[in-house]
């Protein structure tokens, strides 16, 4: 993992901002003294970074636990079939929802603050992911976590597999 992107330098700007290095975004001011309280500008760089790696994971995260537990899931029992199924529905409508708002917003603000442009490939990766993350969501997955709840509820056994 790149020092500059990790999360741990992430925190320690935001934490030790005195021992952070100089990662500044382009519009910057650079520090009056040796030793002085960097600016705002540096700060909100740093905090607008680690959200947006904090959502990155977690949407990451939960899709990575949606597909791991959902095979063990769908084999046990009803009540847990029940239980999972409820909270796909909650992590679709929420979680999901929350962290990919994040991650486009947050991305969009530190475009904004540095000198990468927008046309970049990172970043056109990074819009295309949420914009794919999205569509997938709305068009395949959510349609099909309603009915994977709706048949475990009817406790329609060989739809719910």
């Amino acid at each position: 993992m790149n020092a500059v992107c990790s999360p741990g330098r992430i925190l320690r700007q935001l934490l030790f901002p005195e021992l952070a290095r100089s990662t500044a975004p382009k519009n910057a001011a650079p520090r009056a003294e040796s030793g002085s309280e960097p600016v705002t500008i540096q700060r909100m760089y740093a905090f607008l970074k680690f959200i947006h790696i904090a959502a990155v994971a977690t949407w990451f995260g939960a899709n990575m636990v949606q597909a791991f537990v959902s095979r063990s899931a769908v084999t046990s029992s009803r009540e847990v079939r029940l239980w999972w199924s409820d909270n796909l529905l909650a992590m679709a409508r929420i979680l999901y929802n929350v962290a990919g708002i994040v991650v486009l917003f947050t991305g969009i603000g530190l475009v904004i603050d540095t000198d990468i442009s927008m046309g970049s490939p990172f970043v056109s990766i990074g819009f295309l992911a949420v914009v794919v993350g999205a569509v997938l969501g709305m068009a395949v997955f959510a349609p099909g976590l309603r009915k994977y709840s709706a048949a475990v509820k009817e406790g329609n056994e060989s739809e719910a597999k």
